[in-house]
């Protein structure tokens, strides 16, 4: 009889790098399951959307607006992301904190610290794997100025109709392009919803 073939068994790092990329190969198939056994998938918390849309407001920075007391600039300084208030939930919540620079009806300008509290419904675009924020509504809102301190509705609703339009065409969170994750996803019908402190989504 001729010897026997011997099979070599890996050893050590090769036997690691061996478990390691067979891991990784199931990760689609596992992501895939889950998606369709009706799982949810974390889509962000709140500190990685504080963090993205932190590098995208810079339109919104400086803002021209006319409104029914007074045109007006408005420079945005801070906005605070909160994912399920617990007044809501189901909403995406702006804490929006400002300047602004009104032209007064007989001349002059007149400085006044604006803040806004807005909320909206969050809203999944699968083929673009973003989450876009949309029915964004005033909450609440004061005004602090040397002549007026109070609500600041009048003077609100331009604000509010310009950073709505700016979150339509703006996602609050995406992934990132090419990533494997977002192809996934994109394969799978899905919906996004707020859960306290993430956005998840979960199959339709």
């Amino acid at each position: 009889m001729g010897e026997a073939k011997r099979f070599s068994v890996p050893r050590g790092r090769e036997r690691g790098r061996i478990r390691r990329a067979a891991a990784w190969a199931a990760v689609p198939m596992l992501l895939l399951a889950g998606c369709a056994s009706l799982m949810e998938y974390p889509v962000a918390g709140q500190e990685e959307v504080q963090a993205y849309l932190d590098e995208r407001l810079g339109p919104l920075q400086e803002l021209h607006l006319d409104s029914p007391v007074a045109a007006f600039d408005f420079s945005l300084r801070a906005a605070d992301v909160t994912l399920g208030p617990e007044q809501a939930p189901d909403r995406v919540q702006l804490d929006l904190a400002g300047q602004a620079e009104l032209a007064l009806p007989l001349g002059g300008r007149e400085s006044a610290a604006m803040q806004l509290r807005l909320r909206g419904l969050p809203d999944y675009d699968r083929e673009a794997g973003a989450v876009y924020v949309r029915e964004l509504e005033l909450v609440g809102g004061e005004i602090d100025s040397r002549w007026f301190q109070g609500p600041v509705t009048p003077l609100a609703r331009p604000l509010v109709a310009a950073v709505g339009r700016y979150l339509e065409e703006n996602p609050v969170y995406e992934f990132a392009e090419g990533s494997a994750t977002g192809q996934l996803l994109s394969r799978v019908p899905a919906g996004v919803q707020v859960e306290p402190g993430r956005l998840v989504l979960k199959p339709e």
